[in-house]
């Protein structure tokens, strides 16, 4: 099947009068197939899509991982990607749909499997305005290989889920270092905790490439 033949669903945010993806998710994505917007209450799952995107976006509610949120540290979620992670995500995910999750996509992947998050990181990169600034180094567990990328987020991965392999962890001399990457060890699900819809990025590029292709997850 070539580039174009692939389906490609993001699931998109609620508006006051539609529902949408932002401008980076889209232009990205469709690069490497055609993109369809998935409103987040769409009970019924597209099953012959050959990728679901997660996008980032607010905080996920800490009171999925049993914790209260802190007001001072913790942000107000976003209901209908909430709506989205518990009642139609474990349908994509029975159907075993590919998974490519970021930011608070992939927070919310560990969450679903049994993970925690820290509520808030301290003292990490990070891009903010400009968020394309490759401002975090990250180094490859398997091949040592340490490049950099962006960083928008103020939550982590605390307690990694069952199941998942961590990829790339954090390479800064300085504070804690978390897990900035992950694959599900028998199901077709990758997350990267960096946003890289914001680059052209080889790294993340060759990874969205192999699950499209059908290779990265035979790996």
């Amino acid at each position: 099947m070539s580039k174009k033949n692939k389906l490609i669903g993001i699931v998109g945010q609620v508006g006051s009068e539609n529902f949408f993806a932002q401008k980076a998710y889209i232009n990205h994505f469709k690069w490497f197939g055609n993109v369809v917007v998935i409103h987040p209450k769409q009970d019924e799952i597209i099953p012959n899509l050959d990728l679901l995107v997660l996008p980032g976006g607010a905080d996920v509610s800490p009171l999925r991982y049993a914790q209260i949120p802190d007001p001072e540290l913790c942000f107000q979620p976003n209901p209908w990607f909430e709506w989205f992670d518990m009642a139609v995500l474990p349908k994509y995910i029975e159907n075993k749909t590919p998974i490519y999750a970021i930011c608070r996509g992939f927070q919310s992947i560990n969450i679903h499997f049994g993970g925690t998050l820290h509520q808030h990181i301290y003292d990490h990169p990070y891009s903010g305005s400009e968020r394309d600034k490759l401002v975090h180094s990250v180094r490859d567990l398997e091949t040592k290989r340490v490049f950099k990328v962006n960083s928008l987020h103020h939550q982590a991965i605390d307690k990694l889920a069952p199941g998942l392999v961590p990829i790339l962890v954090g390479n800064e001399s300085k504070g804690e270092n978390y897990i900035e990457s992950f694959r599900h060890e028998t199901l077709p699900i990758y997350g990267e905790q960096f946003h890289p819809e914001e680059l052209d990025h080889e790294y993340s590029n060759n990874i969205l490439k192999g699950i499209l292709d059908g290779t990265y997850f035979k790996q």
